[in-house]
């Protein structure tokens, strides 16, 4: 397993570009309006849905989306600071907790930067469609580059196929 390598160290820092954008927009959000949902996304991603199969779904793409699409780019960086953020602590106060926590965490700050930046020029190309395209639209792009950066992530430190295949 390597953890610090070429990519992983691109996306830590590309999570600190992130981190700086976000220390400068967070004036620009309207704090009191977006707090619920900020809480809603610390929530989830402490308590996750467990599904039957024993995977885990955190419903705080959801929370993201909603702020990118309700009060732009900033508010959702914020929630993608509060989702990251609770999932580091989560992480850190429980047996998960290594010497490469704080590295794995500015790497998903990249991920979720890179991918919360091209699902905002998604949508600022997508104004003229009706709103549930939009969030369909926002939401697939999101998803779609998150995936494939995870899948580098993967390939990279555990060497594991890019694209798993499933056989049946």
């Amino acid at each position: 397993m390597n953890i610090k390598n070429m990519y992983t160290s691109m996306l830590c820092i590309l999570g600190l570009a992130f981190l700086t954008w976000i220390g400068a927009a967070v004036p620009a959000v309207p704090i009191l309006q977006v707090f619920p949902i900020l809480i809603l996304i610390a929530v989830l991603d402490v308590f996750p849905v467990r599904m039957l199969s024993g995977t885990q779904y955190s419903g705080s793409i959801i929370g993201m989306i909603l702020l990118l699409v309700a009060f732009g780019p900033e508010a959702s960086s914020l929630g993608i600071f509060v989702s990251v953020s609770a999932c580091y602590l989560k992480d850190r106060f429980s047996s998960k907790a290594d010497s490469y926590l704080w590295f794995r965490a500015f790497a998903i700050y990249g991920i979720f930067g890179a991918s919360a930046f091209a699902a905002h020029k998604v949508l600022l190309y997508a104004e003229s469609l009706p709103l549930h395209l939009q969030i369909f639209m926002t939401t697939l792009v999101f998803e779609a580059v998150h995936v494939f950066l995870l899948a580098g992530l993967m390939k990279t430190v555990y060497r594991a196929p890019f694209f798993l295949e499933h056989s049946q």
